[in-house]
């Protein structure tokens, strides 16, 4: 009966506080009542133990669970490291090294045990033994390896040696790649997927089909004026292959080539073909600066007509804050655009220079595993080498152009996996402009002005992978442009299924 009292006791004490009324003590204190009033019932102490942790009283929780193992030996299995774990989060980090040391002499081939002890002996600045019990519960427990090594790797990156961190933390990652412990050692490995990651030698493909709301401002190859929105679906088909042939720790190359086509239904003067070429070099001075060379050359076609070339060199310097606050990255870039156009006037060439510099930041939200944010700023200047026209107006297309953007990085239910990003960028242009000048109104303006652009990119990305290296994506982009000169102003909107194929 005394028993039968006790356990309704419990189930009271559990019910919401809604049903048993808000005149009605607290979960907790009736738990307390009931283990005060029931000393010799185990299973009320372990419920009373259970919520004082719950109500975040570690310390308290300890003592209650301790109790219960010394009165009731063997009644609740793994009670002891469960009281240790409540003491260290307690901070009463001696007295679980004194539990732990009891555990491990009762149990020397628990793995979990030794794992609890190294972080015990972490604690109280015993870093050599705590390595040493990392590595022992790795060897006891595989499924705490993952864990156990990116500790031995922290432990060693603590101690100032790098050098010995990079393997564990990559021993890390192979041992389990879908692994929580697996993502925050890749996040020590400073810009590993841009510069390390990937066989030898890798191929790709990718076959679609996309709609395009504005078809003449053209498939990336830099299609100027004019902007009347004209729409066509296209099919798109690409291919290309990376080669890696250094691929050390501290050094390594990458060299690659890609073709793209889009072939429309209609607007068949708008078919494009686009050749490129890149490479990189980077060097990895320590773990936590890596140095980075990008070389690229284009050829793009139109009408399958030489349309514009361009070459481009970038360096980079990426740095990384550790695991909560991600990589950094500055860059520069040295570009050299020139296209092969007659221009009715000098004024309008588009061909010239490019350089800017940027920064952008990486980090993990550690709220929603697997989920990057990047943001980054970009300022960049353009000088053609178009001269002043017969109407006395110099380029119409020298520029400086300032953008800040943020992307996300999501990966959701079924394998899907979403990727977006905005971009917001502002272009004044130097000098007054000659279309301006020719169509303001219909009938030109005698006092044109310098254009000014206020420019928005946007897209999204769902992709999934299939099978043996297939993946399905859906994507969206959007550009908005609005400018003071009306020829300039736009909206373009970009749809289109693709599978992609990588080899591994």
């Amino acid at each position: 009966m005394i028993r039968a009292a006790a356990l309704v006791l419990v189930f009271l004490a559990l019910l919401p506080a809604g049903v048993r009324g808000e005149e009605e003590p607290s979960d907790l204190l009736r738990l307390a009542q009931a283990a005060a009033q029931y000393p010799d019932d185990p299973d009320i102490a372990l419920a009373y133990g259970d919520a004082l942790a719950r109500a975040h009283q570690p310390a308290a929780a300890a003592e209650q669970l301790a109790s219960v193992e010394a009165r009731f030996p063997g009644r609740s299995p793994g009670l002891g490291l469960r009281v240790a774990e409540l003491q260290l989060d307690a901070g009463q980090d001696a007295e679980a090294l004194s539990k732990l040391d009891a555990l491990v002499a009762a149990e020397p081939g628990s793995g979990p045990v030794h794992l609890y002890r190294g972080l015990a002996l972490r604690r109280l600045g015993r870093r050599e033994e705590a390595f040493g019990e990392f590595q022992r519960a790795a060897e006891l427990t595989p499924e705490l390896r993952p864990e156990a090594l990116l500790l031995c790797g922290l432990e060693r990156m603590a101690e100032g040696q790098p050098g010995e961190a990079e393997p564990l933390l990559r021993e890390a990652i192979a041992s389990d790649p879908t692994s929580e412990a697996a993502r925050r050692s890749q996040l020590l490995l400073p810009a590993q997927p841009a510069v390390v990651a990937g066989p030898p030698l890798s191929l790709g493909l990718v076959s679609g089909f996309e709609y395009d709301s504005n078809v003449t401002l053209g498939n990336d190859l830099r299609l100027g004026p004019p902007s009347q929105a004209k729409a066509d679906w296209a099919g798109i088909f690409g291919a290309g292959a990376v080669v890696r042939p250094l691929r050390g720790e501290t050094a390594g190359l990458v060299v690659g080539y890609r073709f793209d086509t889009g072939l429309y239904t209609n607007l068949g003067a708008y078919d494009y073909q686009n050749h490129l070429g890149f490479g990189s070099l980077y060097l990895r001075p320590t773990s936590q600066l890596t140095l980075r060379l990008d070389g690229l050359a284009s050829y793009g076609l139109l009408d399958s007509q030489r349309y514009v070339e361009t070459y481009l060199v970038r360096p980079n310097l990426f740095f990384s804050f550790g695991d909560r606050l991600g990589v950094s990255r500055l860059y520069a870039d040295f570009e050299n655009v020139r296209y092969f156009e007659d221009n009715l006037l000098s004024s309008l060439d588009r061909s010239g220079h490019v350089y800017g510099v940027g920064i952008d930041h990486t980090f993990p939200l550690f709220r929603w595993p697997g989920v990057f944010a990047t943001v980054h700023a970009r300022w960049s200047k353009q000088n053609t080498f178009a001269s002043q026209d017969l109407l006395g107006f110099d380029g119409a297309y020298d520029y400086q152009r300032t953008e800040a953007g943020l992307g996300l990085h999501l990966p959701l239910f079924f394998g899907v996996l979403a990727e977006t990003n905005v971009t917001v960028g502002w272009e004044p242009y130097a000098n007054a402009n000659v279309i301006d000048f020719l169509t303001d109104d219909g009938v030109g303006n005698p006092a044109p002005r310098r254009r000014r652009d206020l420019v928005t990119d946007a897209g999204v990305s769902l992709s999934r992978p299939l099978f043996g290296g297939l993946v399905l994506e859906l994507a969206w982009r959007m550009t908005h442009r609005s400018s003071n000169v009306e020829l300039y102003a736009y909206d373009r909107n970009v749809v289109g299924l693709y599978f992609r194929f990588q080899t591994n």
